[in-house]
């Protein structure tokens, strides 16, 4: 995952040249989103293993009211960090 998430971001450029031709007008689009979405690589597989973790010792209503509290976040979150925020949609 660190790897991974380390080539992507100093490198997106080389991993994009498997996928798109090397005149593409998707590129210039992709590169700086695959930089972003890169960093999420490791609180991904963090809170993969962390679910996994509660459903191996039986909890699994743990993660899921984590889930319900991320979703929920997340709902509101969204629409103010797109249009009062300006960041818009990825």
């Amino acid at each position: 995952g660190f790897l991974g998430m380390l080539l992507l971001v100093q490198a997106p450029n080389y991993v994009l040249a498997v996928v798109l031709p090397p005149g593409a007008p998707a590129r210039a689009f992709a590169s700086p989103y695959l930089k972003i979405r890169a960093l999420t690589f490791i609180p991904a597989l963090l809170s993969t293993v962390a679910f996994a973790s509660f459903r191996g010792t039986q909890d699994i209503m743990t993660p899921l009211k984590i889930s319900i509290v991320s979703n929920i976040i997340n709902v509101f979150l969204d629409p103010f960090l797109i249009f009062n925020m300006g960041m818009g949609v990825a």
